[in-house]
């Protein structure tokens, strides 16, 4: 075998310092840098869900006083009483009190059956129609404010007529109900 010269022997120790300093950093280095990018990520996430849940907490009275809100307001779109049957003789008396109030002529009313949660009635009368927008915007606009769930108009006087006279009206109406609270 031959020797290797002087030369040779300097480009075989610095492939062989090379190849160590490249396994070096393979084994040593690189899995440490690895873990200090692995932790800065994780303080990053630890720091963004930390800065998340300080608004969060900062936002609970807002929203504590939203629910109030809405709490206080929610009574208003309820019809309240001691139970099912109560309701729905407050929404019927509602709904024939705005009808009379108005002028017009109550004809006949019935409760209908709805949902858990909500009474349901019909009023048939006989009115106007200024008399029947002056009933519809109060029940619009006064609480309990009440969903009107289909309004059929019968003016059958006008084709007899030629001009508008009294209308058979049926308005059925819904609200959701809870029990009266005590006072």
């Amino acid at each position: 075998m031959n020797s290797l010269s002087a030369r040779e022997r300097k480009l075989v120790a610095i492939g062989i310092l090379v190849a160590l300093v490249a396994l070096a950093w393979g084994l040593i280095v690189s899995p440490i840098l690895a873990g200090f990018e692995a932790r800065t990520a994780q303080r990053e996430r630890l720091a963004s869900a930390f800065a998340r849940n300080e608004r969060l907490i900062a936002s609970i009275p807002r929203l504590r006083r939203a629910i109030e809100a809405r709490a206080t307001t929610a009574a208003n779109f309820r019809t309240e009483g001691a139970n099912v049957a109560a309701a729905t003789e407050a929404l019927k008396e509602r709904l024939s009190g705005q009808v009379s109030s108005n002028g017009g002529e109550l004809r006949a009313m019935q409760e209908i059956g709805d949902r858990p949660g909500w009474v349901r009635a019909w009023v048939e009368a006989r009115m106007t129609l200024p008399q029947l927008i002056a009933t519809l915007q109060t029940v619009q606009n006064q609480p309990p404010y009440l969903a009107v769930n289909s309004l059929t108009i019968s003016a059958d006087r006008a084709l007899q007529s030629g001009k508008l006279d009294l209308m058979d009206i049926r308005l059925e109406a819904s609200s959701p109900t809870s029990p009266a609270k005590p006072r």
